[in-house]
């Protein structure tokens, strides 16, 4: 927790431990809540408010891995065909404590981080509109609006087995177009 109070300056505002430990706890409980992309997609970081972009390389091999008594054959090696930096922007949702709610807090009232949660709630939507939607202006695509994307109709899920069968399906055709896992 220590690189994440240095990223976020905690000791320049005038909040306790006990302070900080509270808001966080309500703005994780709310993260947690709200948060779908992350269900589906591994999302790593905090990466630092520095940095700007990320490396994403594309690999369009098509062969399996190489097989021989040597490992000399060259079939094993993989490149990334093409690299991009992608922007990474940032997420926030400003909000304001008032000094009366901290202070009751001073004095064994619970904190009020009703504020923290709802920025919380609204940068958890925000993250799922990037990562489902994108945004155009920023030249971002999303899970929905990528070029090359696979599609699939979806069948009648009120049929038993249909869910299933669309399913296996679809994994299918990812398996078939080299997107493993």
């Amino acid at each position: 927790m220590s690189e994440a109070i240095d990223l976020l300056k905690r000791d320049e505002a005038p909040l306790t431990a006990a302070e900080w430990a509270a808001i966080d706890e309500t703005v994780r409980q709310v993260a947690e809540t709200n948060l779908v992309g992350r269900r589906m997609l591994p999302i790593y970081g905090p990466l630092g408010g520095g940095v700007q972009t990320v490396i994403h390389d594309i690999f369009k091999a098509t062969t399996i891995g190489g097989v021989d008594l040597l490992g000399q054959s060259g079939e094993g090696e993989v490149t990334p065909d093409e690299r991009h930096y992608l922007p990474l922007p940032l997420i926030y949702k400003d909000f304001r404590m008032h000094w009366r709610d901290i202070d009751a807090f001073h004095h064994g009232l619970p904190l009020d981080a009703g504020a923290a949660a709802v920025a919380a709630a609204w940068c958890a939507r925000a993250e799922d509109q990037l990562i489902f939607s994108g945004d155009k202006r920023l030249g971002i695509a999303g899970l929905t609006t990528a070029s090359g994307r696979l599609t699939r109709k979806m069948g009648d899920w009120s049929q038993e087995g249909s869910a299933f069968s669309d399913i296996v399906a679809a994994t299918a055709q990812l398996l078939a177009a080299g997107f493993d896992g």
